[in-house]
């Protein structure tokens, strides 16, 4: 446990079974939580991250739309729509023509086949 400016934090370290590869996370959550919990968490959020980054860069979302509360929401609902028919139609086109999928998204169905 750390503590810097009366915040307490702690560094847990996950070593991924598969990979072998070691995980340090600065975390605020109790030392009962299994470190595997928290790596699968801290995955979780990087995910839901990824997803707003790419919404910026996709969709050019870059300021709200109003400072109302309820306009922010509807903007997210929006938002979030229209990622999800995009991924839809992403994979749709994928089944229909697997000639065009980008060797990236390849390589990455072959590397969760493997985790399977």
């Amino acid at each position: 446990m750390y503590e810097n400016k009366g915040i307490k934090f702690n560094v847990v370290d996950y070593r991924d079974p598969e990979t072998g590869k070691l995980h340090r996370f600065v975390t605020t959550l109790p030392m009962t939580i299994n470190p595997g919990t928290i790596a699968m968490l801290y995955f979780k959020r990087w995910t839901i991250e990824k997803t707003f980054n790419n919404t910026k860069s996709n969709f050019k979302e870059t300021k709200a739309w109003s400072s109302n509360t309820r306009s922010l929401e509807n903007q997210m609902r929006l938002t979030a729509m229209s990622y999800n028919l995009m991924r839809v139609f992403e994979e749709i086109s994928k089944t229909q023509q697997p000639e065009l999928i980008h060797p990236s998204d390849k390589k990455y169905s072959e590397a969760l086949e493997i985790r399977q």
